[in-house]
């Protein structure tokens, strides 16, 4: 058996976020022959975000993905700067040896001030 409606553009299925029967119901929808691609699940709970909000329910699907997408980096960030602490094997560079290589670097640097003072005489 399959479902045949060649005018069909969108399956609209509202439902509450904890309905435990939505995935029956697309299951089948998708066995009667109806693409997946077709089928848009809408939550009552969404709907009265998106009002209260004051925004449509295109941009709040929008605006939840980039959440997700910021959360998601947020924790990859943050893992990867506990796995770069655990990884500090004791090479850090000493305070000292920053500053005396710096020094060593004004030094050339003078030096190279000086000579070019000596090429105006």
């Amino acid at each position: 058996m399959t479902f045949k409606c060649p005018l069909l553009e969108t399956l609209i299925i509202l439902c509450s976020k904890d309905d435990v029967e939505i995935g029956k119901t697309i299951a089948t929808m998708v066995a009667l022959g109806i693409g997946l691609e077709k089928i848009q699940v809408i939550f009552y709970e969404d709907i009265e975000r998106a009002e209260r909000w004051g925004v449509s329910l295109e941009e709040l699907k929008k605006q939840d993905a980039l959440d997700k997408m910021l959360k998601e980096n947020r924790e990859k960030v943050k893992g990867s700067n506990a796995r770069s602490d655990n990884n500090n094997d004791g090479d850090e560079m000493e305070d000292e040896d920053y500053y005396s290589d710096e020094e060593e670097m004004d030094d050339e640097d003078s030096e190279m001030d000086d000579e070019d003072d000596d090429d105006d005489m």
